[in-house]
């Protein structure tokens, strides 16, 4: 029989970890993984009601069980399998980051030999600290990657470049089976990702070309792969999901009111941004701006919020259970695994000393007994944040940043702080309220000088809710996308020409040069410094003025900048603080932020 065929040709643009039945033993792409994406997204923007409906609906596309009925006229639940078939081809040898495999002989405090896990490459030079922060599951402290064999795994990351074909074989005569999967990837390529880590940025791709080209086809209400004609990725986005909105939801577009049952967008209660052009993070295009992503998430989750951080840490020091009343952090997902430095060394930098203190998760609660037991307790909640990195024309990065609020936990269950059944009686576990908002997430992409949007040039919001942005209905605004300042060059040396030949000539006569933070700040409070590299203009040319240099937190004007430095941060500065003071420390004076 005849079929109809459609090869999407793509490009992974940040690292991806995928894996068979066993991720760590190596890297692979898999049929069932992508399906498993397409149907996810293909979920989160259909509006249904009905949570059986749903799951029968999404069956038939792409496999599972369905309604049928039986000649006595009896509905009984039937396999069946996707009505399409899924083919991936990798069109390269992909280059990776590998675990440790093995031991090796290490010596003793008293002199003796002995053997410990080998540690993987390490990922220092090409990922920023953003980066190593989204990754940390697989991550040594030291920037390694851990051993397949320890109880922290380590897996293999495929590196961000390579090429790989989705081949999907329709019936025929089925334009709008194909059109149905072909609207979930391109939700799955500008929304989502492949593998693990994807909602915070890994494992994201771009569609170069199809084969044949879907212009060949009559398909209905598909939006456009294709970039070209669109200004900017905010335009670019907002037509094709109002594409897909029109065809999926009923019009006109409702505002919601209730969450639904499972992550997905709903008009009036999720939230859709475009961060544009990184101003922080190590790298170019998607990697920067997926570098940029983590940057900004660890700073505003260190400690944040910070009253319910010294709690956990008192009640892990004290031996005494926490006094709380409902945990904030947890807007951001479960579980939340607690490490936390020495009893008077919260709040500083190092490495923790106590880890998995205490674990948040839920529990089945009737409000006065717990039953901790109980095999329905929710241990894990998906984060309701989704995040999503990619480059647009000219290597310029950005991110997605989708915010699809759900109930946190099942009907009947509150959050438990699990204490270490090891290192703490169970008389120390906790039981308190799920966050009755997303107050914190709301803040964690603009509002603060920590959000994600201080790690960017702008933020576009293509819609929002009404808690969120104040208006009276959900809001879809971008059909007048706000100018963009002109934009630096993605190349990294070009960015600093750029930022160095619009600078305005000092009144002193200084010349101005560009600071690049390269590594985490040292010290503690007012004594706090950055180490950087120098750039400087001599005649046309950009020169490396030798190092090292520092900047102070004190010189870091207003104070407010000083939360969205991390390495690969570029600023305007003086290597003197006037023309008459020689620089014996390498200090870095007059500091402007450049976005």
């Amino acid at each position: 029989m005849n079929r109809l065929t459609v090869t999407a040709h793509c490009r992974a643009v940040t690292p991806m970890l995928a894996g068979g039945a066993n991720p760590w033993e190596h890297f692979e792409l898999r049929a069932a993984e992508v399906k498993s994406a397409l149907r996810f997204w293909w979920r989160a923007f259909h509006p249904f009601k009905d949570m059986k409906q749903m799951f029968y609906e999404e069956s038939r596309l792409f496999g599972g069980k369905i309604l049928e009925p039986t000649p006595q006229g009896k509905l009984v639940e039937k396999a069946c399998k996707a009505p399409f078939r899924l083919e991936i081809t990798s069109l390269q040898s992909i280059e990776f980051f590998n675990p440790g495999d093995g031991k090796e002989p290490v010596r003793q405090r008293d002199g003796s030999m002995g053997q410990q896990y080998k540690l993987g490459d390490n990922v220092t030079q090409e990922w920023g600290e953003g980066l190593r922060y989204i990754f940390y599951p697989i991550l040594h402290h030291t920037g390694k990657i851990h051993n397949i064999a320890t109880k922290a795994k380590g897996r293999q990351v495929a590196k961000q470049g390579f090429r790989f074909d989705l081949r999907f074989t329709f019936p025929q005569s089925d334009t709008e089976l194909a059109a149905e999967v072909l609207r979930a990837l391109w939700l799955l390529m500008n929304l989502g990702g492949i593998g693990a880590r994807t909602r915070r940025g890994a494992g994201c791709f771009f569609i170069e070309s199809f084969t044949p080209d879907l212009s060949e086809f009559s398909f209905p209400q598909v939006p456009e792969f294709s970039r070209q004609g669109f200004a900017d990725p905010q335009t670019y986005l907002l037509k094709g999901l109002e594409v897909i909105l029109g065809k999926w939801f009923p019009k006109p577009l409702p505002a919601y009111t209730a969450e639904p049952g499972y992550t997905a967008f709903r008009p009036g209660l999720s939230e859709i941004h475009v961060l544009y052009n990184p101003t922080v993070g190590k790298g170019t295009g998607a990697l920067q701006a997926m570098d940029a992503v983590g940057c900004m998430m660890k700073k505003y989750r260190y400690i944040h919020p910070l009253k319910e951080a010294q709690d956990m840490h008192q009640a892990l020091h004290c031996g005494t259970a926490p006094a709380l009343t409902e945990l904030t952090k947890a807007q951001f997902g479960l579980p939340i695994i607690y490490n936390f430095r020495g009893e008077r060394e919260f709040g500083t930098p190092g490495k923790p000393s106590i880890f998995g203190g205490y674990t948040a998760q839920g529990v089945v609660s009737d409000g006065k007994t717990h039953d901790f037991a109980n095999k329905e307790n929710a241990d894990r909640r998906a984060s309701p944040l989704l995040i999503s990195c990619h480059e647009w024309t000219g290597g310029r990065g950005y991110a997605v940043v989708c915010h699809f609020p759900a109930p946190l936990l099942p009907d009947g269950q509150k959050i438990w702080l699990k204490a270490n059944k090891k290192d703490y009686p169970t008389s120390q576990h906790h039981v308190c309220e799920p966050p009755p908002n997303y107050a914190l997430v709301d803040a964690f992409i603009q509002g603060t000088d920590k959000s994600l949007a201080e790690g960017f040039a702008g933020l576009a919001s293509l819609w929002s809710r009404p808690v969120a942005s104040g208006a009276a209905g959900p809001k879809s605004g971008i059909t007048k996308p706000p100018p963009e300042p002109p934009s630096p060059p993605a190349d990294p040396q070009k960015r600093k020409l750029f930022y160095l030949h619009r600078a305005s000539p000092r009144a002193d006569g200084l010349p101005w040069c560009v600071g690049e933070i390269n590594g985490p700040p040292r010290g503690q409070g007012k004594k706090q410094k950055w180490p950087c590299i120098l750039w400087k203009l001599e005649g046309d040319k950009l020169m490396e003025e030798p190092g090292p240099w520092w900047l102070r937190v004190d010189k870091v004007q207003p104070p407010a900048e000083q939360g969205r430095l991390c390495q690969g941060t570029l600023f305007l500065c003086t290597n003197r603080a006037d023309s008459r003071t020689i620089n014996t420390e390498r200090y870095l004076y007059s500091f402007t932020p450049l976005r």
